[in-house]
């Protein structure tokens, strides 16, 4: 899941993504302020919010580094081998220079042969 699951005072639950939190107040509620100024007041204790998003970005980078890429129940009864297999080997650049410097050869090359066919044409060898 891409998000932390945390409950209001009331006991209701709802999800946050832990990357919006701008801070985390307890003041004495637990309150977290938002990046776009929203603010939520939970039962968690600061402490507890703050492992949460610490076991979150986890998560994160232990998915990333794995390549399993299951966000949810559902993706995660996909069978693994669906996913291509990760590398150490970088995958080919196209070397666009080459290609434009053969073009500007052969743009030469034309250029020369040109020049090559209007002196022999004018008897340019004498």
């Amino acid at each position: 899941m891409l998000v932390i699951v945390l409950t209001r005072l009331n006991r209701t639950r709802f999800a946050v993504n832990p990357d919006l939190i701008e801070r985390i107040q307890a003041t004495p509620d637990t309150t977290l302020v938002m990046v776009d100024g929203a603010t939520f007041v939970v039962a968690e204790t600061m402490d507890a919010v703050i492992d949460a998003v610490v076991a979150f970005r986890s998560r994160v980078l232990t998915s990333a580094l794995h390549g399993d890429h299951t966000t949810s129940a559902a993706t995660a009864a996909t069978p693994a081998d669906t996913h291509a297999p990760v590398t150490d080997t970088p995958a080919p650049v196209a070397d666009t220079h080459a290609a434009a410097t053969t073009a500007a050869d052969a743009t030469a090359d034309a250029a020369d042969a040109t020049t090559d066919a209007t002196t022999a044409t004018e008897g340019g060898d004498d």
